[in-house]
């Protein structure tokens, strides 16, 4: 149901690891086979997942304020697996505290869906200048973009020590790509630099 369109999965830290894992598979080949007795079903599923969890069972932001048990606190995310966590592009700690009452300084919301869509048309104008029919970074084949539209050398370079040390996998340093051209699309780049790449790894939640 959700194919073309948005899967959100709210208080994902409750859902079984089964079901969530069951997600790998739609996640990367935009598709859900069904296997029955002697028939096997193929259903398109290519969708954004977008999951929400609170910290802890009694969803203290603060530690220190937390009344679960610490075990209970350490292990509340971790049915979401480490093969299903690399398939996230983009995985980041919200507070309330950042809560917004007056938006009088704030960029609108038709600023950032032109923003949005401009920076969509020039990826659909690059990839097809490449004589493909992508029109968007996340659908770009991994292997056509390390091999012909990777970032700049400096970028590389720190992907590549990510990598090297044992810090990002190889899908990792796929989606890191992928989400370093929706950065500098949005930026009116030609080419991800060395800040599209660290902002990724930031948002991927790698960090320095």
């Amino acid at each position: 149901l959700a194919h073309n369109g948005v899967l959100f999965l709210d208080e994902a830290s409750e859902i079984s690891p089964a079901v969530l894992d069951g997600l790998r598979a739609p996640l990367e080949d935009g598709e859900v086979r069904l296997a029955r007795a002697r028939r096997e079903i193929t259903y398109p599923a290519r969708f954004q997942l977008v999951m929400a969890a609170n910290p802890c069972r009694c969803a203290a932001e603060d530690p220190s304020k937390c009344v679960c048990r610490s075990t209970v606190r350490q292990d509340y995310l971790r049915n979401i697996s480490g093969p299903l966590r690399d398939r996230l592009d983009i995985v980041l700690e919200l507070s309330s505290q950042a809560a917004i009452i007056h938006t009088e300084d704030e960029e609108s919301s038709q600023s950032i869906a032109d923003r949005v869509a401009a920076a969509r048309d020039r990826a659909a104008c690059r990839w097809k200048s490449h004589g493909l029919s992508v029109i968007h970074n996340a659908a770009m084949s991994s292997t056509y973009l390390r091999r012909h539209c990777g970032a700049d050398e400096s970028a590389m370079a720190l992907v590549g020590a990510y990598l090297a040390e044992g810090q990002l996998s190889q899908r990792g340093v796929d989606r890191c790509l992928k989400l370093a051209w929706t950065l500098s699309d949005l930026d009116g780049e030609d080419i991800p630099g060395l800040d599209h790449i660290a902002r990724a790894l930031n948002l991927r939640g790698e960090g320095f």
